[in-house]
């Protein structure tokens, strides 16, 4: 089945992003707070009410530290609406991606013709909620010194620049560009400019990951809004339809025991979305990419066929990235 201009993006909601709540006496908000204020800017930018989401659709994504179980119907009573359709968001940074086919499709089915999707987290406000670490976690993984994202992906990065040739220049090259759009949007946390020397002199994290290179936490809120053609029509601003979507999850290139951990899924997802949107790579003008990791960025790139793996590193991100530092 293809979505293809069957669903359009009507309203953006997005609030500043902040570290407060981590000193004591700091003004902090807890994370239904964001969550509101992230729904409501995004009905005042379509030009809805919350009495327009009963009955319809609500995708509420789950937070790293939050362990309600039932956080679609938490946010559905924190939100003070009644939806037909609750779906939930476990994939982490792919789920607001994720959750915009799922959104489509409901719409596409009839179910409903506007679906809001929201997330928000405030782990520098609420501390104390935390979940028991999964089984392999906790037992083949954190006993040897393995603490969290930040080790995993150490592995990830040593061995890309060993396959690679890739230094520590070309992935600093791909911070400092990020930073600098970072400067031009006033709701981002840190818009100071960083140069290729700060980014070299950073401290180590995991070798060789450094502090610029890791995903950054913060409280914050966000939004957008989904509707069918024919009621995006009638809204305040011209819709933003989604051409091609894909998913892939637990993608693994070669086999399990032994998979290649520079390969990603996007590379599948990626290939679907360019099908159903019936694009090719030279139509792209804007690549949005999540950046949590600096690495990964890279994968990315190569994975979605922009350039093919190792190939002129420094020069192709930059490029892709927009801006050459």
């Amino acid at each position: 089945m293809s979505l293809r201009a069957k669903t359009a993006i009507v309203g953006c909601g997005e609030t500043p992003v902040d570290r407060l709540g981590g000193k004591p006496g700091e003004p902090r908000k807890i994370t239904s707070e964001y969550l509101a204020w992230a729904a409501r800017l995004a009905l005042e930018d379509a030009g809805l009410t919350k009495k327009d989401l009963d009955g319809q659709g609500l995708a509420a994504i789950y937070t790293t530290n939050h362990s309600q179980p039932f956080w679609p119907e938490e946010a559905a009573g924190i939100l003070g609406i009644s939806p037909a359709v609750s779906l939930g968001g476990g994939n982490g940074g792919a789920s607001a991606v994720s959750l915009l086919g799922h959104a489509a499709a409901i719409i596409n089915a009839g179910l409903v013709n506007l679906v809001l999707c929201v997330a928000a987290a405030a782990p520098f406000s609420e501390h104390g909620r935390s979940r028991m670490e999964p089984a392999d976690t906790r037992d083949f993984e954190m006993p040897f010194g393995v603490m969290g994202p930040n080790c995993k992906i150490s592995f990830v990065m040593s061995r890309y620049m060993y396959e690679s040739g890739m230094t520590v220049d070309h992935f600093g090259k791909i911070a400092v560009t990020a930073r600098y759009h970072a400067t031009l949007n006033p709701n981002a946390y840190l818009r100071k400019p960083l140069t290729l020397e700060e980014y070299k002199k950073s401290r180590l994290i995991s070798d060789p990951i450094r502090l610029y290179d890791c995903v950054m936490p913060a409280n914050g809120g966000k939004a957008y809004i989904i509707a069918s053609p024919e009621r995006a029509k009638t809204l305040r601003k011209p819709p933003v339809y989604l051409l091609g979507w894909g998913e892939r999850n637990n993608a693994s290139a070669g086999p399990r025991f032994h998979a290649n951990p520079l390969i990603t899924g996007i590379r599948e997802s990626g290939s679907a979305a360019f099908d159903m949107a019936d694009v090719s790579h030279r139509d792209i003008a804007f690549l949005g990419l999540y950046d949590d990791y600096i690495p990964i960025i890279m994968l990315q790139i190569e994975d979605l066929g922009f350039c093919e793996k190792n190939e002129n590193f420094g020069c192709t991100a930059a490029a892709i990235l927009g801006k050459e530092s």
